[in-house]
């Protein structure tokens, strides 16, 4: 049994043609997408299972999806809402990836597939139940334990990495851990012997020292040959007054040391810097999050008593735009670029969403359309004008 090729034979044109409808791309960048996803997404989980506490999240995962007939892809889109399913996609992404690895793993995939960070959160949010599932499929009437589970991964390792595109690596993905941990402390250890040398490494240490006992006595005794050659100037200078150089000699030296206060006072300059520039992926990742929550509670509007439980979520989303919007003004113009193009695909879309909602019976319009209006001209403000 290859997974990769179980993956994909139910990811067919009808799929892949849903698939691009809710996130917002094009079949052949939301294909693109899917040849990185898929076994990314694997490589991934086999690196988690390679430590008792990953293996911990995934099995944790595992039992929380569909096994059931209706798991495939294709039944997770078909009911035409798939806010459930990005939220559902989003949780099991948070449980196995936490806060900090997930916006570098959208990161790599956005810019493999050139589509933006959210389309991306959202292709993986639908991925994810799906892919879980095929997986603990396969464990059905078996015991799913870390052994069970990193046997699977082993079996499946060879089929993963061939499917993965040439160039592409999830892996070493900051908070997420490494395969390769084991390895890294090796290179340390080529110093002990001298290559063609003879030498043994451990005499090394000794030869060092044995210099260094050198060098101290050695300018040690300078220092007593220097200090006592004034004495016999000294008497020179009552006689002959020559050597008026030497007192010149002393006072260059404070000259050359009050050089240094004005080296070292501009490293807090240089510090400060690069701590006070935002990351515009960051912000994309985040503004991206923002647009797929809100479509999330627009969708689940239907009539007034739905209109009114989404009132204070939806003002909640005020301050985490406005706090978004402090890290845009602080962004250069090419950072602003990247983060623009999130409002470019997204809020045209949001506006008729909002818009079918208004009209909506029922749904208390005197309340909303303030709250929504306040939310769209936030977001329009991301955009170079």
């Amino acid at each position: 049994m290859n997974i990769i090729d179980l993956i994909k034979s139910q990811i067919g044109p009808e799929v892949l043609d849903r698939l691009s409808s809710v996130i917002g791309e094009s079949e052949d960048k939301t294909k693109t997408a899917l040849s990185a996803a898929v076994p990314g997404f694997l490589s991934i989980l086999a690196n988690l299972t390679s430590s008792s506490s990953g293996s911990d999240k995934v099995i944790n995962a595992l039992k929380q999806v569909d096994t059931g007939p209706s798991g495939g892809l294709g039944d997770i889109l078909s009911g035409g809402n798939a806010g459930p399913v990005l939220e559902k996609g989003g949780s099991l992404l948070n449980i196995l990836l936490g806060a900090s690895a997930l916006p570098a793993i959208l990161n790599i995939l956005s810019k493999f597939a050139g589509i933006a960070a959210g389309p991306a959160k959202n292709l993986l949010s639908l991925l994810a139940p799906f892919i879980l599932s095929t997986i603990a499929k396969q464990f059905s009437g078996k015991a799913l334990t870390s052994q069970s589970l990193t046997s699977f991964f082993t079996e499946q390792k060879g089929n993963i990495a061939s499917a993965m595109p040439a160039g592409l690596s999830f892996a070493d993905i900051p908070g997420l851990g490494t395969t390769h941990s084991t390895t890294a402390p090796r290179p340390a250890l080529a110093p002990a012997t001298t290559e063609g040398s003879g030498m043994p490494g451990w005499l090394l240490p000794l030869v060092g020292l044995a210099l260094l006992g050198l060098l101290a006595w050695y300018f040690m005794s300078g220092q007593q040959a220097v200090e006592e050659k004034p004495t016999t100037k000294t008497e020179v200078v009552k006689q002959h007054t020559a050597p008026e150089t030497k007192p010149v000699m002393t006072e260059t030296k404070p000259a050359m040391t009050e050089t240094k206060p004005v080296m070292t006072e501009t490293k807090p300059e240089m510090s400060t810097i690069d701590v006070t520039v935002p990351d515009p992926v960051k912000i994309s990742t985040d503004l991206g999050g923002i647009y797929t929550t809100l479509t999330d509670l627009l969708a689940g509007i239907k009539d007034g008593p739905t209109s009114e439980a989404a009132v204070s979520r939806l003002t909640d989303m005020t301050p985490k735009i406005d706090s978004l919007q402090d890290l845009w003004n602080k962004l250069p113009d090419l950072g602003k670029g990247t983060v623009a193009k999130i409002t470019t695909e997204h809020l045209a879309k949001l506006k008729d969403l909002i818009a079918s909602v208004l009209s909506t019976a029922g749904v208390d319009v005197a309340r909303l359309k303030p709250i929504l209006d306040t939310i769209v001209d936030k977001l329009a403000s991301f955009a170079i004008h």
